[in-house]
């Protein structure tokens, strides 16, 4: 029996407290309750209601379609379902309207770390900032220059600093809008919009027709939001190191190498022992545009040596440990090896892609399910071995 499974799909986070909360609140002082819990364990789960329903169904022997939305961060979830044979055909990806970020919030104010993708974005993530705190935003820290991390600064006023690499500022006061990694998210639209709307004309089953509008219209927004876009770099820079302490919280911005792009800050939290290390490394594959992968394994051993527990990457889901990371670090010397082989053997840089098969890390990344790279990796990588790109 196949059936139409409407609802939520969500990771959720589930923290384990070891004990009894009895055992920690005592009567005679219930009326100034003031406790905090250790929750020694965390775990992500597969969660939402459409999610939950169709794994169920599907273990009754049901062939359940899953009808709902995920953020860009939700490759592992349809990996997940797929491996089930769980049909993700009618999941609505929004890729253009999300960008994952960290809010930290101290005794006085909050810090944002990455901005968002457009200034509309950045505005709805203030807004929804509100529901967590009422503390004012006072920092602002771009994880790298990249549009969808940094294109909301504007909107943050001048009683906000906004702080980032060296590098971060001098490429944001440069052309950024006119290069590939931008233009990519924008040049494309009016051709998807154009297919999206002669399926939607097609179209008979009317749940297939609203999610297909749905994409139209949020497409259509975006191309609307980016016109306001005014690229506004860090007015505060570092080299290597900035510490901030605030309201008793000590919060490191540390810049360890050339990796996914030469911007790369992450942000160390060493009480919390807590790393927000933005697109340097992220659960998913990283976008390799920009990237040096030639040095980014040997930045991320560097990144390694903090103390850390829990990475929150720039996209994709927080995860323990440092054993991804070590992983990430066998795919791009692999990648670079492939490719450089391939380059060498007189294969252009656009027939090299297709031929380049990473399937092999799928355990690690299920995303990787068929042979092919994205062109624009392989294309940086050619273009750092005709003219190296010295460091500054």
């Amino acid at each position: 029996m196949t059936a139409l499974i409407c609802g939520s799909m969500a990771y959720d986070t589930v923290m384990v407290f070891e004990g009894r909360f009895r055992e920690h609140i005592l009567p005679d002082r219930i009326h100034v309750l003031n406790v905090s819990f250790l929750a020694p364990s965390m775990r992500r789960n597969f969660g939402g209601c459409a999610g939950n329903i169709a794994y169920t169904l599907k273990l009754l022997g049901g062939e359940p379609v899953v009808l709902a939305a995920l953020g860009n961060d939700g490759s592992e979830y349809l990996a997940h379902l797929k491996k089930l044979g769980i049909s993700t055909d009618s999941v609505y990806v929004a890729r253009d309207n999300y960008t994952a970020q960290a809010i930290i919030i101290t005794d006085t104010e909050a810090i944002v770390i990455d901005s968002e993708i457009t200034p509309a974005a950045a505005r709805a993530l203030v807004a929804d900032l509100k529901a967590i705190t009422d503390k004012p935003v006072k920092y602002v820290i771009d994880s790298h220059y990249h549009y969808d991390h940094a294109f909301g600064n504007q909107v943050f006023g001048p009683d906000v600093q906004v702080i980032g690499h060296e590098n971060t500022r001098k490429r944001l006061l440069g052309n950024t809008m006119e290069q590939y990694t931008y233009l990519t998210s924008v040049e494309p639209v009016p051709a998807r919009v154009a297919a999206l709307r002669e399926r939607s004309q097609k179209e008979t089953d009317p749940q297939q027709k609203v999610l297909l509008e749905r994409q139209i219209a949020n497409s259509l927004a975006y191309l609307e939001q980016v016109k306001e876009i005014r690229v506004t770099p860090p007015t505060v820079t570092l080299d290597r190191k900035m510490t901030l302490f605030r309201g008793g919280r000590e919060i490191q911005l540390l810049y360890f190498g050339r990796g996914h792009t030469d911007t790369d800050v992450v942000v160390y939290l060493p009480k919390e022992r807590i790393v927000c290390t933005g697109d340097l490394m992220e659960s998913v594959i990283s976008y390799m545009g920009d990237a040096y992968a030639d040095e980014w394994p040997a930045t991320l051993d560097r990144l390694m040596t903090l103390d850390f527990d829990t990475v929150m990457p720039g996209h994709g889901v927080v995860f323990k440990g440092k054993a991804h990371i070590e992983a990430f670090q066998r795919y791009v010397r692999d990648l670079l090896k492939q490719t450089t082989d391939l380059k060498k053997a007189g294969v252009a840089a656009d027939a090299a892609a297709p031929r380049i098969d990473m399937r092999a890390f799928a355990t690690d990344f299920p995303q990787l399910r068929a042979a092919g790279v994205d062109v624009a990796a392989v294309r940086r990588i050619y273009a750092l071995a005709d003219r190296h790109e010295p460091a500054h």
